[in-house]
């Protein structure tokens, strides 16, 4: 589907550990991991709003819908795209087209027509889903699916999955303006970005018996509900971001782990009264944007819980987190286990420590390449290197600093 066309190798490279000799085990499909750990058919697994899903429903759902996927002529390779707001419904969905091999696209709702346009036509997706399933009023050409189905939607069986499809193959595509200023690009996500760390959780995610929450992007969202149902865990989908509503869903459902950005912990802050009774946060855990200190502090005031700054991008996913006995103040952290880092000068020369220069990353969670843009590839993605264009520098403890 993408063509990543080979770039100039890195002068001078450093050593290059072996991904196969780390402790990563064979990259999987998504719904080979969903249907490995769905196995307690009464847990529950997955809650959202008022609803919740346990185990055995939730892999029975995914498989009803995937019939309706089948039923209604999406094939492999096809793309489906949606631009509704974050559910369990969608969740589902994409877990379904997953397992159909069909690959799944969610854009921004907040896109202008002159902004989706462009990327739908690149995307080459003929359907889209809506949450009743009409029209789109800015793509009426495409046809319209429903997120949700009936509850018992007659001549439909159940779809099992399949095994014999490969874990490189594509799972969704996702916009982001990678490297560079110019317009959203689409990068290729396959099925191994979204599982390779489900046997390798931070310190934080792996809390077993834990409930985990969201608010974030969808391949965010699809990436850590993977993780908490691979270590067992219940996962909340956080309804909304009005700061005491958020509060008492995340006191109500038992949160331990919350997983936001900056714009919502500062949201959190300008709620003047104290967080309700029974809420217990450990962890909550920061992306999508620096997390400045002084608002690290207040969020720790505020809630008793360890802030974690994460480092994450939409072509490699998460790269570096803190450990659990913490950071030096300004750091990123460190590589999470499985991440090889580098740091280069412009010929691609490994600068000493304590110098700056771009961060480069390998890992398998790594995207294919930019849909359709071989040029942007190439410079992203050099030898198994994606180049995130991040100054960085690396002190003598191992820990990373912008």
């Amino acid at each position: 589907m993408v063509a990543i066309e080979p770039a100039s190798t890195l002068a001078n490279p450093a050593p290059e550990p072996s991904l196969d000799d780390m402790p990563i085990e064979p990259p999987v499909r998504i719904e080979q991991l969903v249907d490995e750990a769905l196995t307690d058919p009464g847990r529950v697994t997955l809650i959202h709003g008022d609803g919740c899903w346990t185990g055995g429903e939730l892999r029975r759902e995914i498989r009803r819908r995937a019939a309706i996927v089948h039923e209604r002529g999406l094939a492999v390779g096809d793309t489906v795209v949606t631009t509704e707001r974050l559910s369990a419904e969608m969740l589902i969905s994409c877990l379904a087209c997953c397992q159909q091999g069909v690959i799944f696209c969610h854009l921004s709702p907040q896109y202008t027509a002159e902004e989706l346009l462009p990327l739908v036509g690149r995307a080459g997706a003929r359907t889209v889903l809506t949450r009743e399933g009409a029209a789109h009023p800015l793509l009426p050409g495409l046809a319209a699916l429903p997120l949700g189905l009936p509850d018992e939607p007659r001549g439909v069986n159940p779809i099992a999955p399949t095994a014999s499809r490969s874990a490189e193959a594509p799972a969704l595509l996702a916009a982001t303006s990678g490297t560079t200023a110019r317009m959203p690009k689409l990068a290729v996500i396959p099925h191994r970005a979204l599982t390779w760390r489900r046997h390798l959780p931070t310190w934080s995610e792996a809390q077993q018996g834990t409930t985990a929450s969201t608010i974030q992007s969808f391949k965010g969202l699809l990436h850590q509900f993977c993780i908490a149902i691979a270590q067992g865990n219940r996962f909340l989908i956080t309804g909304t971001t009005a700061p005491a509503k958020l509060e008492t869903e995340l006191a109500r459902h038992r949160v331990h782990d919350l997983i936001t950005q900056p714009t919502i912990l500062n949201l959190l802050l300008e709620n003047p009264l104290p967080p309700p009774t029974g809420l217990r946060l450990r962890t909550i855990r920061s992306g999508s944007a620096a997390l400045p200190p002084a608002l690290a502090d207040a969020i720790t005031a505020r809630y008793g819980a360890t802030v974690i700054q994460n480092l994450s991008s939409t072509e490699s996913s998460q790269i570096i987190g803190v450990p659990e006995s913490g950071a030096p103040g300004g750091s990123l952290g460190k590589p999470y286990t499985g991440v090889a880092v580098r740091i280069v000068d412009a010929a691609g020369v490994e600068v000493p420590q304590g110098q700056q220069g771009e961060l480069l990353v390998r890992h398998p969670g790594l995207m294919l390449g930019y849909l359709g843009d071989p040029e942007a590839t190439a410079e992203a993605l050099r030898d198994g290197w994606y180049w995130t264009g991040d100054l960085a520098y690396r002190d003598a403890g191992g820990f990373l600093f912008f």
